[in-house]
């Protein structure tokens, strides 16, 4: 008959295999349930501001809807108001060009020393938004793009020296899911594998040790 001994290693291994280890969130695929998702600046919020926006109320949603060979991301800005926003960058790969984004920004990588980015607190590549005027309510702002969402960085500029970004972009070995947002990705056409999958391989797994036994009692 199989022993103790030799099904709780076997066990060991199946659930190591299933579930993996806690690892950084930065630049791996959104799931399902992320496709839509907010972050403020509230304590805990996943935004940190600074400068004329020191202490105000501001959120950032999004919602990424899957389409026929492309992708549609929407992103909601509220309280980004006094002063206005002058531009927002949005991280980019950096194998992305502008036919990764349908709308028209200026894509460099941006850095601390940049004089129309205060507050910036790390380098990225990304695209540059802006010319947006005065908006008394929150702001959408949408586009579509060939590449699936990853959780990435933002940033935003208001007036001379309103800045506004993600937690993440200063810690992107960061194991908390707020401290990003969704973003186009590194490479096209990934695919994203749902947890009831990861669950159904640990069943299966169960399953075999189960009959592995009956055989091995049935022989004896």
């Amino acid at each position: 008959m199989i022993g103790t001994r030799s099904i709780l290693p076997a066990l060991a291994l199946i659930a190591a295999t299933a579930v993996p280890a806690v690892a950084q969130v930065y630049n791996t695929p959104v799931g399902v349930a992320n496709y839509s998702g907010t972050r403020t600046t509230a304590v805990g919020g996943g935004l940190t501001s600074g400068g004329s926006w020191a202490g105000d109320a501001q959120s950032l949603s999004w919602m990424v809807t899957p389409m026929a060979g492309t992708w549609n991301y929407s992103y909601t800005f509220t309280g980004f108001l006094q002063p206005a926003i002058s531009h927002f960058i949005l991280e980019l790969s950096p194998n992305c060009d502008q036919s990764c984004v349908s709308r028209s920004g200026e894509i460099a990588t941006y850095g601390p020393g940049d004089s129309g980015n205060p507050g910036l607190p790390a380098s990225f590549y990304g695209i540059k938004f802006e010319d947006f005027g005065e908006t008394s309510g929150p702001f959408v702002f949408s586009f579509t793009s060939p590449r699936m969402p990853v959780w990435g960085n933002i940033y935003f500029k208001g007036g001379n020296d309103g800045f506004t970004y993600n937690n993440g972009l200063v810690a992107l070995g960061s194991t908390n899911i707020n401290d990003f947002i969704a973003r186009p990705d590194t490479f096209g056409g990934q695919t994203v594998v749902p947890e009831p999958a990861t669950m159904a391989l640990l069943g299966t797994g169960l399953l075999g040790l189960g009959l592995v036994g009956r055989r091995k009692r049935n022989a004896v």
